[in-house]
């Protein structure tokens, strides 16, 4: 029994010891090679080879040592020193602290809701200095498409352009060459100021639009070159560059940013980066060499002649300073000093002709002196060359209370400047209210303003729209959805923001014979708002119903 016992735990012994060679598969460290000679077994009674746990364990790596060899060697490409990115930024900074030094305004963030005497010199000094403008570049200022990707707005602005040139301008000159970041450079800065013209129009400064371009440069790389690349930093070109893309054009709907310019400058990169040659991954590239070198030297003669333009304009503006004189005149305008006002504004005028501004606030002084028919010619001299008065023109004669000049006015800038009119519905509703205003009795004309008006509402739903849609119903004697009309404008609004719609109320009320609750609403406001057309057309309906008031 007792035999029988012992044998059996021998065969159990047996049979659940692993052997030495599973072992060795399993863990190849924990027996020696001598433990796996099977020629020499162990002697019966030996002990048996021991483990051993003291062997380090290696890191686990996804690349082979060429692999990462070949990641460090295109990681030191890139960082070299990029001396012609390192000067661009140079140049970035350098202007901005002329602009600054010339009066420029020192704004942090985004240069909106700026004074007018602060408006006027930003644009003075944007004349002068070449930041982009349409009609000017068309007249033969195309060295602005250059000037413009020099100057800034502000230190947010600056300071966000330098260090994303910085960035990315060093993987394109040391992956493509110097020759490639030239060409990316100036072509997509010009891209970018040509696309901005053609779909904005607006006046617009900074080197976003060049900048983009670069980026194209770099996702066009990644794409192009997928296998070239070296494979730790492959998916950074190939996906993770396109997250930065997407960023950029989120920024690029923020207002007071031009898209277009964004949007003209990618593209242009992108393009070219799709068939400018890599000469970090392609040393000796054999065709289109000559063409690049063309490509190249002509952007950079561009460039150099742009940027002496730019110097000789700021030579010019260094002998005259226009801020200080901008703001002695937006002074004076307050101060009630008209003629002292006008004699600023008329040198300013002659200095900067590119400024269209200063032209209307020339025109301001006239209007501070109530020489209205003085200033409208002005306007008509002005406007005959330049649409981009055209606003100046419409609003001087709203003020002017020249509802006829500004039906004129409109009408030449809906066949001239067709977006700059269609705008949110802008000029459908100024043209809407003019007609109301200029003549309330031809019902052809009062027809034509309630489609525009109509219209106007249907595109932007806003409170100015509205009122007049309300006016044109009292006229198209429509009273009673006049009074809705009036009665949504007024619900929950303070007196003052009432003012501008209760007499609307008072002529709808009129209509519909409801002349007690007319004229205690005519007489609760009018004490307080005597003044406008509206009150004196909703007096004389009530003294025609036979209302006695004043």
């Amino acid at each position: 029994m007792e035999l029988r016992l012992r044998n059996r735990r021998t065969a159990a012994e047996s049979t659940c010891a692993p052997s030495p060679r599973l072992l060795a598969c399993a863990l190849p460290w924990a027996y020696p090679p001598a433990a796996l000679d099977e020629t020499d077994p162990p002697e019966p009674g030996s002990p048996r080879p021991r483990l051993v746990f003291h062997s380090p364990l290696r890191r686990w790596s996804p690349l082979t040592r060429q692999e990462g060899q070949e990641a460090a060697g295109f990681v030191d490409t890139i960082l070299q020193v990029p001396w012609l990115t390192a000067g661009t930024v140079a140049l970035l900074v350098f202007f901005y602290l002329v602009q600054l030094m010339f009066g420029w305004p020192f704004i942090l963030g985004l240069p909106t809701d700026v004074g007018l005497d602060t408006e006027l010199v930003m644009e003075a000094l944007g004349a002068r200095m070449g930041w982009l403008d349409g009609e000017l570049v068309r007249s033969g200022d195309w060295w602005r498409l250059i000037s413009a990707t020099l100057m800034h707005g502000s230190v947010l602005h600056v300071a966000g352009n330098a260090f994303v040139l910085f960035f990315l301008g060093r993987i394109v000159e040391n992956v493509h060459g110097r020759a490639g970041f030239v060409t990316a450079y100036v072509g997509a800065g010009v891209a970018g100021g040509l696309l901005s013209m053609w779909v904005s129009g607006a006046n617009s400064l900074g080197a976003s639009g060049a900048i983009l371009g670069l980026l194209g440069v770099i996702a066009a790389f990644g794409l192009r070159y997928n296998e070239g690349i070296p494979k730790a930093l492959r998916d950074y070109f190939r996906l993770d560059i396109w997250f930065f893309v997407g960023f950029v054009a989120l920024m690029s709907l923020l207002p007071a940013v031009d898209w277009a310019g964004h949007l003209g400058g990618f593209v242009f990169g992108f393009v070219l980066g799709l068939a400018w040659p890599a000469v970090a991954l392609e040393p000796t590239p054999v065709r289109g060499e000559p063409l690049r070198r063309i490509a190249a030297l002509a952007c950079a003669g561009l460039f150099l002649a742009g940027l002496g333009v730019m110097g000789m304009r700021i030579w010019q503006t260094s002998l005259w300073m226009p801020a200080s004189d901008i703001r002695a005149m937006t002074q004076a305008v307050e101060d009630g000093e008209l003629e002292k006002a006008e004699g600023l504004a008329r040198v300013l005028a002659s200095q900067i002709p590119e400024a269209d501004s200063l032209r209307y606030l020339q025109v301001r002084v006239l209007f501070a002196s109530e020489r209205y028919e003085e200033a409208l010619g002005l306007l008509d001299a002005l406007t005959a060359d330049r649409p981009s008065l055209l606003p100046y023109k419409i609003t001087a004669a709203f003020e002017a209370e020249r509802p006829d000049l500004a039906i004129d006015a409109l009408r030449v800038q809906e066949r001239t400047d067709a977006r700059e009119f269609k705008r949110a519905g802008n000029g459908d509703n100024s043209l809407a209210w003019a007609l109301f205003l200029a003549r309330p009795e031809d019902k052809d004309a009062v027809d034509e303003g309630l489609r525009r008006v109509r219209r106007a509402v249907q595109k932007k739903d806003e409170r100015a729209y509205r009122n007049t849609l309300a006016y044109g119903l009292v006229l198209g004697d429509e009273a009673r959805r006049a009074l809705k009309v009036a009665d949504e404008l007024m619900a929950g609004r303070n007196r003052q923001e009432q003012s501008s719609d209760v007499f609307i109320r008072v002529m709808a009320l009129t209509d519909l014979d409801r002349l007690p609750e007319a004229e205690a609403q005519y007489r609760d406001f009018a004490a307080d708002f005597p003044d406008g057309p509206l009150r004196e057309e909703a007096a004389e309906r009530l003294r025609a119903a036979g209302v006695p008031v004043q």
